[in-house]
Order: C-alpha cells, then sequence, then structure tokens
C-alpha cells in the first residue's frame, strides 16, 4: 500500500480503533472500553498519527493542538446536536473535493474499520462507504489543513531557514518568466519560505549541483524577490550555521533522481528538512527529515517516478 492510501486509511480510521491497535486488543466492544480506561490512566495523553502514517503513538495533548499539522487526531464519534446547525464548512478547491470524495469513497480493504459500510453504488461498482456522521469531521480536516501547515512553517522558523526552491524544466516557453514568478509568488504566500532561489532552466533529472553553473544572471533580473539560482543556494546552504529546510512544490520542483537528493542531503550537513508542498493538487505536503532520509534512501522513492506534468503555478 502506498504512503498515500496509508495516510488515508490513517485519517480515516476511528480512535477507537486507533487505540486498540495502540495497545495490541482486538476491535471489539469490551476492548476499547479497556483500551479507553488504560489511556485515561496515563494522565495528559492522546493518541494520534504523524506525517509519517506509520502506527498510532501518544503525544501530550499540549504538544498536538501547538502542531497539529504534525500531529493528527484520529476521527472521533461527533456528540449529538441537540438543535439543529448550519454546516458553513466550504470545499472551496478541486484539490478539496477531491480529497473529501477519496475519503467518503474508499476501494481499499477496509473491513477492520467501522466506519465504512460496503454499499453497492453503480450496477458493477462496489465500493466502501463512510458512515455519514463523520462527512462533517473529514470536511474539516481537509479544509484546514493548510492553516495548520502554515502554522507549523511558522513553528519551524524559530529554528530554521525556510528556503524556498523553483525549477522550471528547459526548452520553449513562452509564457517561462510568468510560470517561474507565479512559482515564487505561490511559494512565498503559502509556504512562507525567508528566501527562494530559481533554476530558470534544467531538467528534473539533472543532479542538483550541476544546475545553472554557467547560468546568465540576466535570465532572473525580471523576477521579483529571488536570490538568485542553484549554484547561489548551494553557498548558501553549505556556508549556513544554521538548520535549513528545502520547501520545494511538488516532487519535480527539486528532482526526480532520488539518488541524487540523497546524495544532495548527505553534502550538505545544514539540510535538516525537506517539504514537498503538494496544496494545489493533494491539498497537502509532505516533510522528509534528514535522518529518516539517511537512514532509508528508499524514503525518496516518490521523487523517482515524474507523473504527467503537473501545473505548479497553480494556487
Amino acid at each position: 500500500m502506498g504512503s498515500y492510501f496509508l495516510l488515508q486509511l490513517k485519517m480515516n480510521c476511528s480512535r477507537d480503533f486507533a487505540l486498540c491497535i495502540l495497545f495490541g486488543m482486538e476491535f471489539t466492544p469490551a476492548n476499547v472500553i479497556k483500551a479507553n480506561s488504560k489511556l485515561e490512566s496515563y494522565g495528559d495523553l492522546e493518541v494520534c498519527y504523524d506525517s509519517s502514517g506509520r502506527n498510532p503513538i501518544l503525544v501530550p495533548k499540549n504538544r498536538i493542538n501547538y502542531d497539529p499539522y504534525t500531529y493528527k487526531r484520529y476521527l472521533s464519534t461527533p456528540p449529538p446536536k441537540t438543535i439543529e446547525t448550519k454546516n458553513n464548512i466550504l470545499l472551496t478547491s478541486d484539490s478539496h473535493l477531491s480529497q473529501f470524495v477519496n475519503a467518503i469513497f474508499s476501494h481499499l480493504n477496509l473491513d477492520n474499520n467501522e466506519n465504512y459500510e460496503l454499499k453497492s453504488v453503480g450496477v458493477k461498482d462496489i465500493c466502501k462507504i463512510m458512515n455519514p456522521e463523520f462527512h462533517e469531521a473529514i470536511a474539516k480536516n481537509i479544509t484546514s489543513r493548510l492553516a495548520n501547515y502554515q502554522q507549523h512553517l511558522q513553528n519551524l522558523k524559530k529554528d530554521f531557514i525556510l528556503i524556498g526552491y523553483v525549477r522550471k524544466s528547459s526548452g520553449y516557453a513562452s509564457y517561462r518568466d510568468k510560470n517561474i514568478q507565479k512559482m515564487v509568488d505561490n511559494i512565498y504566500s503559502r509556504c512562507k519560505v525567508d528566501k527562494c532561489y530559481v533554476s530558470y532552466s534544467s531538467e528534473a533529472h539533472s543532479s542538483i549541483d550541476s544546475r545553472d553553473v554557467k547560468d546568465d544572471v540576466e535570465t532572473l533580473a525580471k523576477l521579483k524577490n529571488v536570490h538568485g539560482n542553484t549554484q547561489d543556494m548551494i553557498n548558501v546552504i553549505s556556508s549556513s550555521k544554521q538548520k535549513i529546510c528545502l520547501v520545494v512544490i511538488d516532487y519535480s520542483g527539486l528532482c526526480t533522481n532520488h539518488a541524487n537528493i540523497f546524495q544532495f542531503v548527505s553534502d550538505n550537513k545544514s539540510i535538516e528538512k525537506i517539504i514537498v508542498d503538494c496544496f494545489p493538487f493533494d491539498c497537502d505536503a509532505i516533510e522528509y527529515n534528514r535522518r529518516q532520509i539517511l537512514e532509508d534512501i528508499d524514503v525518496l522513492l516518490p521523487f523517482n517516478c515524474r507523473q504527467s506534468p503537473r501545473q505548479r503555478p497553480k494556487e
């Protein structure tokens, strides 16, 4: 199961189900009571999952509230409504709608997930459909992700320099400057970076340290809020005494050769995090830590296979 679907399954799993997994219990009504009682005995801890999407973990409640982007709560059965209230949660983008539909209708094997039931959708199509009482919670989760993500980035700024990197493939592009500027603007507004560097014309699979060696500085003259090209960025990173968080839009915005990314991180000790912003497409971002990368190069495999081109200038 891919990491995206694993995260979807975690997000759509109930808190009670996650508690049983955490304590190694079979999911039954009696064990749910036991698991909740055991958690209460631990004091100010709550079950949640982090962005790695692996197993349920226990984290102090204050920590979850401080960084809800990193520590995500499981679905809880909503309390009964005593009066009818209007749902004002709006799905305002294609990625919002896509995420919501993928959460409500699932083709995965969810036999052990009590939030879903098997229903016939069409003549031949059978899907797992989520219990309607969780629909509002799912919509709220999706629409709050960007705000949680941006708060997470603001928290990172206390210890990190956030460096944005924008890359545009070579070849003819009549709106090259306009598209690059749009990506630069997006990475500032959405990702709250401190600086942004641009590779005006380079291939997605090319090694990062080989880019823009012969670049003419005049190519960046028309762009606003750009601090230099790839070589300028490398100089800053290699000489930095502060921890660096490198932020890119989509995987191809950095490199589609995962071995080269591994080497780049290995060679530059100040790079502690890489964040791949996929909000225009998947309403989410993926964060990689230095230790995670150096211990297992395979975590970078999502970079390795470029999908059909996605519009990175998209907001």
